[in-house]
C-alpha cells in the first residue's frame, strides 16, 4: 500500500471522529476545544494526502498545503478549492491563536458547516 493509501485511511477516521464530536452539540468549552483539535487533525491530514499522492504520481509541485490544495483542485481531487482555501485560513488562526474568543467562533463556524472536510 502506498503511502497517500495509509494517509487516506487515517484522513477518514479523522473525519469520522470529528463527524461524530460535531454531532455532540454541547456549549462545554472543553469538547469544543476537542473538536478544534478534530478540525486540524483533519486539515493536517487531507494536505498531506494530497501531498503524498502526487509524490506518488511523481508531481512534486506541491510543499505547502495552499500549493497542494491549489493542485489538487486542479486535478480535480477536490470540488470547491475557496472552501479548503478558507479551512486552511481558520487552521492557520486555530494552531496559533491563544485567544479563547477567537477559537470559540471558529467551533461554532464548525458546527454550522460540518460537512466542511468530508
Amino acid at each position: 500500500m502506498a503511502k497517500f493509501e495509509f494517509l487516506l485511511n487515517d484522513y477518514q477516521k479523522a473525519v469520522a471522529q470529528f463527524d461524530g464530536a460535531l454531532k455532540q452539540k454541547t456549549d462545554d468549552e472543553l469538547k469544543q476545544a476537542g473538536c478544534i483539535q478534530y478540525f486540524e487533525f483533519c486539515f493536517e491530514l487531507a494536505w498531506k494526502t494530497v501531498k503524498a499522492f502526487f509524490e506518488y504520481k511523481g508531481m512534486i509541485d506541491c510543499n505547502s498545503p495552499r500549493d497542494c490544495m491549489k493542485l489538487a483542485f486542479k486535478s480535480n481531487l477536490i470540488n470547491n478549492e475557496n472552501i479548503w482555501i478558507e479551512m486552511l485560513e481558520k487552521r492557520n488562526i486555530t494552531t496559533h491563536t491563544y485567544n479563547f474568543e477567537t477559537a470559540l467562533s471558529i467551533s461554532r463556524l464548525l458546527v454550522r458547516n460540518e460537512n466542511i472536510v468530508k
